[in-house]
């Protein structure tokens, strides 16, 4: 009895592992449990089974089952090292495969902040180039209102000049002509008054001649 019940524990199957990788475990457990069904059918079946030709129907010996289970365990650790290397296979995948994203996912963060900030220095270089055309369009706009403004007081300026120059020739031509005027009516008076003179002088000395005159007619 005790042997029939070492025997259903070596072959019973093995609890399921809590690992990431359970879908391994489980179907090395199938595994595990199809091999020892096929190698060692169960006692139901044993009991279902004729018995062969020439033999007798009797229990396994301790020899055989401690053999059974030596073997059993030899292929289980077999299959366990395997099933533990292809754990530490896909542990050391699913770390590489962290680390791969981890470090992608840094260098696109990286990438990001350059991209972030390249964006914000172009704008502020962009900023600062508006900036400066402004202001440059701006002194432009007032150096040009400057000049208009100048241009416009020298013209008027120079208007201004014209109409005094003018002003002065047109009183200049004025005193000039009343100079002329009183000139020649000096002169006007002048030639009046030595005509008179001249006039009363020849009176005056026809009236001292016209007695001698007369004298010289009489006689």
């Amino acid at each position: 009895m005790s042997s029939k019940r070492l025997y259903a524990a070596a072959h019973a199957p093995l609890a399921p592992p809590t690992t990431p990788v359970a879908d391994l475990l489980c179907h090395e457990r199938s595994i595990l449990s199809s091999s020892s069904d096929s190698d060692y059918p169960s006692a139901s079946k044993r009991e279902n089974c004729p018995p062969l030709l020439g033999t007798h129907s009797h229990p396994p010996s301790p020899q055989s089952v401690a053999s059974s289970v030596r073997s059993v365990a030899s292929r289980s650790l077999y299959q366990l090292t395997q099933l533990a290397m292809q754990l530490v296979t896909t542990v050391k995948d699913q770390l590489k495969s962290t680390r791969d994203n981890a470090d992608l996912r840094e260098q696109r963060m990286f990438n990001d902040i350059a991209e972030r900030e390249h964006r914000l220095l172009a704008d502020a270089a962009e900023c600062d180039r508006r900036t400066r055309d402004e202001y440059s369009n701006r002194e432009h706009a007032l150096m040009k209102d400057a000049a208009s403004v100048r241009d416009a007081l020298l013209a008027h300026d120079q208007h201004a000049r014209e109409i005094e120059a003018e002003r002065e020739r047109r009183l200049l031509d004025d005193v000039q002509q009343r100079e002329r005027d009183l000139r020649r009516d000096m002169y006007d008076l002048a030639a009046q008054r030595s005509r008179a003179s001249f006039r009363g002088r020849i009176k005056m000395l026809k009236s001292q001649y016209r007695p001698v005159y007369c004298r010289a007619g009489a006689a």
